[in-house]
């Protein structure tokens, strides 16, 4: 009788501390925990991340409206689901401490980061008459109906799977040169002659010294939801490997892969040229994130998704 005491006392002790612990998981559970970057540059991105699913993260203006929004896509890392949302930062959005607004299904927060300045150059770029026709013709019906399909495409989150987070790398591997960097503030003229407005260059152009023969390698894993001639930019590729994160890669002089396909790190797709509005064989890289054009240095040197960070600092949102 004794013993049997005993065991009930300690199987009682037992079923305590289960119940306990179950309550401890599901209190830790039910806490909202977070992780966002603080600063950026212009030309860079923010982006918040939660153990919660949220609706939407903006970026606010200066009179706090909501200029920049994006919707928060799920993946998972270590076996834990993360609501992780990104936003790209245009050149054009003046450097300083900024809001950002995150809304949550019952609540919203206000968070402060900072966008760092970043000094871009100012170009003229000389093209001849042929090519000077086809800046013309960014007006014409076949122009804007491509530009739409475009737009459709790198404006929206597109495939919801999760491809590529690492860094990406250089598409040409062979010896090259930048002849335009990403932020270029543009003039483009004919026989001194300034035939357009000033435009911002979106991309980032390598000039290999093999020019046409050179092979261009997709800077990370993703999908080809694009590979199409167009009027303005030429042979055009366009690989997804985020929910709304895009590489672009325009003048291209031969297609090396085909659309819905799945093309992994490194692997060819395709070969320098010079069609579309193009001075010169070259390769104008661009990597979209919901919509905005950044600059590729950034995410040649850091993660799109860095997971030791989200593990190691998501907190609990105050």
């Amino acid at each position: 009788m004794h013993n049997i005491k005993k065991l009930l006392f300690i199987f009682t002790l037992a079923f305590i501390f289960i119940i306990g612990l179950f309550k401890v998981n599901a209190k830790n559970n039910d806490i909202t925990k977070i992780y966002y970057k603080k600063e950026t540059f212009q030309g860079g991105n923010i982006y918040f991340i939660s153990n919660k699913n949220f609706k939407k993260l903006s970026l606010l203006s200066t009179n706090q409206k909501p200029i920049l929004s994006a919707s928060p896509f799920k993946c998972n890392i270590s076996n834990k689901d993360y609501y992780i949302a990104l936003i790209g930062i245009t050149p054009m959005i003046k450097e300083g401490k900024r809001k950002i607004q995150i809304e949550f299904e019952n609540k919203q927060y206000i968070k402060e980061i900072e966008i760092k300045k970043f000094t871009f150059k100012k170009t003229t770029v000389k093209l001849n008459k042929s090519k000077s026709k086809l800046i013309k013709s960014q007006q014409s019906p076949k122009a804007k109906k491509q530009a739409l399909t475009l737009w459709n495409i790198i404006g929206s989150i597109g495939d919801t799977t999760i491809y590529h987070y690492d860094t990406f790398l250089h598409p040409i591997k062979d010896k090259y040169q930048i002849t335009s960097p990403y932020g270029d503030q543009r003039i483009y003229m004919q026989d001194n002659q300034k035939i357009s407005s000033q435009k911002i260059h979106n991309g980032k152009d390598y000039a290999p010294f093999k020019k046409e023969k050179t092979p261009i390698f997709a800077a990370g894993r993703g999908k080809v939801v694009f590979a199409r001639d167009r009027e303005i930019t030429g042979k055009t590729i366009i690989i997804q490997h985020l929910p709304g994160v895009f590489t672009i890669y325009l003048h291209l002089s031969k297609f090396g892969v085909k659309e819905n396909t799945i093309v992994n790190t490194g692997e060819y797709i395709g070969n320098v040229g010079n069609t579309g509005i193009s001075t010169g064989p070259h390769l104008h890289f661009e990597i979209r994130i919901n919509g905005i054009a950044v600059n590729p240095d950034f995410f040649l040197e850091e993660m799109l998704i860095d997971k030791n960070q989200i593990i190691n600092n998501t907190k609990k949102i105050e």
